[in-house]
């Protein structure tokens, strides 16, 4: 006896998985793309402030004064006594005179009422920096001291004796 061989089921609601794959992974990006533009359309970034391209400028030119710094090979050692602070300043691969007075900005990282810009002033006799300073208050501090076309930059814990900067 031959058995009979019966055709698949054509039921409408069973479909080969393929073809759903085949609609399904296109309808999604579809969906996707929409819904990636509503998003764009309604919150769009604002337009750059007219300032930024100085403020670009101002990026450069710090950089141009760090650079300026490692030409020199600018080092120096910040002593911090009782009520003073000290600066010894060395241009090793240059012979450029030292200037006259210094820029030392403290920067405390959490609080900025206490931030200070001390002038440095030179001594002739020693050759070395000092201003008056009071104690720092203990913390994490950002320290730069600067000349006229070039700047150290470096962080320290407070309290502390010695920082040394430079290349």
């Amino acid at each position: 006896m031959d058995a009979e061989v019966m055709p698949p089921d054509e039921s409408p609601g069973r479909a080969n998985p393929v073809v759903w794959i085949m609609i399904g992974v296109p309808l999604a990006a579809v969906c996707a793309s929409m819904l990636t533009l509503y998003l764009a359309a309604r919150g769009s970034e604002p337009p750059l402030p007219a300032q930024y391209s100085w403020e670009g400028k101002a990026l450069e030119q710090d950089f141009a004064r760090a650079d300026r710094a490692g030409s020199l090979g600018a080092a120096a050692e910040l002593t911090f006594d009782a009520g003073r602070a000290q600066v010894a300043l060395d241009f090793s691969t240059s012979t450029e005179a030292l200037p006259a007075t210094l820029e030392l900005r403290l920067t405390h990282a959490t609080l900025p009422a206490l931030d200070r810009t001390i002038r440095l002033v030179r001594d002739a006799g020693s050759g070395a920096y000092w201003a008056d300073l009071s104690a720092l208050q203990r913390g994490h501090w950002h320290v730069e001291l600067a000349g006229a076309d070039w700047r150290l930059r470096g962080r320290f814990e407070a309290p502390v004796s010695y920082v040394r900067l430079g290349y």
